[in-house]
């Protein structure tokens, strides 16, 4: 209990300490200098006064894969385009906001960042996928009295309270060609193999799932618990038969 007030604590200290910081920054800049960056110890804080005229059609990312997006019109601002910002963009490595047991994960594995815009304005925060993509190859070995037919995988949840995005890919298939599809409806277990009739979780995997990746599902929090993760595919009756794929 003593950790968890000394941390709440040092938070407010941490926030008061940003705040100046990014106003000593501001004070020296002019618009359209560009960005001012520190960086200590896995702490970014950049600083900018811009025009809407000159950041609404930025393009490149902002800071650490940060990009803001203020839409075609400047967000409603276009009839004053020559309008100063200051924008204000705090990035920490390691998350200085968890305190123990008022959060169900068991490791921080995201960044954590604040990003402040002046006035009433209030543009898209994009930020850019630094996840990898890692495929393993699986070859269909279902049991032959199995009347389900049932294809498993098995993979690893990292962290406790993390979430997942699976990518499962038939080797071959390609979206636009009816005869080359193979689908799925998929079932999740957290502690041992799914079955239709008993699982956690379940999706028709269907073509409006179908990314560059392959069909894409998205493993919500709590629903894995760390350590082995357990994904059953049921092939959709079709007249196609179905492929080798990927996941």
């Amino acid at each position: 209990m003593k950790f968890t007030l000394q941390a709440e604590n040092n938070i407010a200290k941490i926030e008061n300490a940003l705040e100046d910081m990014k106003k000593i920054q501001l004070l020296q800049q002019e618009v359209g200098e560009g960005v001012s960056l520190l960086s200590q110890g896995g702490l970014d804080v950049s600083t900018e006064k811009v025009t809407i005229e000159s950041i609404m059609n930025r393009t490149e990312q902002y800071l650490k894969g940060i990009q803001l997006d203020f839409g075609a019109d400047g967000n409603g601002t276009n009839k004053d385009n020559q309008t100063i910002l200051d924008i204000q963009v705090v990035v920490h490595d390691k998350n200085p906001y968890i305190f123990g047991q008022h959060s169900e994960a068991s490791a921080v594995t995201s960044k954590v960042t604040s990003v402040v815009v002046s006035g009433d304005i209030r543009p898209d925060v994009k930020f850019k996928n630094t996840g990898s993509i890692q495929y393993q190859d699986y070859i269909p070995k279902m049991d032959p009295n199995d009347p389900e037919k049932i294809i498993y995988i098995t993979f690893t949840m990292k962290n406790e309270g993390d979430a997942a995005v699976a990518y499962i890919r038939p080797h071959g298939m390609d979206p636009g060609v009816q005869s080359t599809h193979s689908l799925y409806t998929l079932y999740l277990g957290d502690v041992t193999y799914p079955r239709s009739s008993s699982h956690d979780f379940s999706k028709t995997l269907t073509i409006n799932d179908w990314t560059d990746y392959g069909f894409k599902t998205f493993i919500r929090q709590g629903l894995c618990h760390k350590g082995s993760c357990y994904i059953g595919l049921k092939p959709i009756e079709s007249k196609y038969k179905t492929n080798d794929f990927a996941f």
